[in-house]
């Protein structure tokens, strides 16, 4: 409901990945994928769905499963 867009202001090597946007084609949601060190950084323009409150709210839950399942999965 009060989410931020995001965008990525310097290019690098690193391979990017727009996982949501809102309907107004906004980025609220951005990987960025070190393929070199295997690492993962996730970018939100929001963090209103993993408060106490709204987690349980929606499919709030079940988004943040699969965010942290995202995270986990090692790249390459």
């Amino acid at each position: 409901p009060c989410s931020s867009s995001i965008t990525i202001n310097q290019k690098t090597d690193y391979e990017y990945k727009i996982i949501l946007q809102d309907y107004n084609k906004k980025n609220i949601l951005i990987s960025e994928v070190n393929n070199k060190n295997k690492g993962k950084i996730l970018a939100f323009g929001s963090c209103v769905f993993w408060d106490n409150f709204s987690l349980i709210l929606y499919d709030n839950f079940n988004f943040v499963k699969n965010i942290l399942e995202y995270a986990c999965v090692e790249v390459g």
